[in-house]
C-alpha cells in the first residue's frame, strides 16, 4: 500500500472502520505533500464498543485531510452537522465486506420477527432513502400477494432512515402492513444472520 500511495496524485483512503490504514496513508500524505481524500459513508454515529473508543480519534483526523467524500446527501448532512465544510458528494459505487460471522441466534432471529418455519423470505437491507426504490419492492410484493394469495410469504426490510415512515403508509394503503416486516437499524453481527434466514434478497437501485 505504501509503494502505490508515494507516487500518486491523490490519495483517497477508507474512512472509519479502516483507521489504521487511513492514519499509515495521512503520514504518506503530509510527508509526500500528497493531497488526501477520506472516502465515509456514514449517515449516522455507530454505537458499538469499538466506535465510542475509536469515533472522537477519527474525528479529529478528519480535521487534517483536504475533505471527505460521500455518496450521497444523508452522509453530506451528517458531516457537515459537525462543523466540517470540506465536504464533498461524489457518486461511487463500491463492494464492502466487512460482515462478521452469524452468531448462531437465527432461530432467535426468527421468533423475534415473528417468521414461521414454512414462510418465505424476501429480504431488503440497506437504507431506507428514496433514491433506493423500497416503493417499487412493495409494490412489486403487493403484486405478487394479490395474485397469489395462497403464498406463504413475508417481505423484509432491514434498515432505517428518512423514507420510514411513507412506506410504511405505503404498506398500510396496500393493506399488506401484516406481511411486511420493518426491523429498523440492523447491528452488524445481525447482517449475516438477516442473509441466512431469507430465501431471497432484492435490491432496486
Amino acid at each position: 500500500m505504501i509503494k502505490k500511495a508515494v507516487d500518486k496524485d491523490i490519495i483517497v483512503a477508507l474512512g472509519f472502520p479502516a483507521l489504521l490504514e487511513s492514519v499509515l496513508l495521512m503520514l504518506i500524505a503530509k510527508i509526500h505533500k500528497i493531497p488526501i481524500f477520506v472516502r465515509d459513508t456514514h449517515w449516522y454515529w455507530p454505537q458499538t464498543r469499538l466506535s465510542k473508543i475509536l469515533w472522537p480519534i477519527y474525528f479529529k483526523l478528519l480535521k487534517h485531510v483536504d475533505g471527505i467524500l460521500c455518496p450521497g446527501i444523508a452522509s453530506y448532512t451528517y458531516w457537515r452537522s459537525f462543523g466540517f465544510s470540506n465536504v464533498y458528494v461524489i457518486h461511487y459505487y463500491a463492494l464492502e465486506a466487512f460482515m462478521v460471522e452469524c452468531a448462531n441466534y437465527e432461530d432467535e432471529l426468527r421468533r423475534k420477527l415473528g417468521v414461521k418455519d414454512d414462510e418465505i423470505i424476501i429480504l431488503y437491507l440497506g437504507r431506507l432513502v428514496r433514491k433506493k426504490g423500497v416503493n417499487n419492492i412493495i409494490s412489486a410484493f403487493h403484486k405478487l400477494v394479490s395474485n397469489n394469495p395462497n403464498y406463504r410469504v413475508k417481505l423484509l426490510i432491514a434498515g432505517e432512515g428518512p423514507e420510514r415512515r411513507k412506506l410504511e403508509k405505503l404498506c398500510d394503503q396496500l393493506r399488506i402492513s401484516k406481511s411486511v416486516l420493518f426491523t429498523g437499524p440492523v447491528p452488524e453481527k445481525q447482517k449475516k444472520c438477516l442473509y441466512k434466514l431469507a430465501n431471497i434478497f432484492v435490491y432496486v437501485p
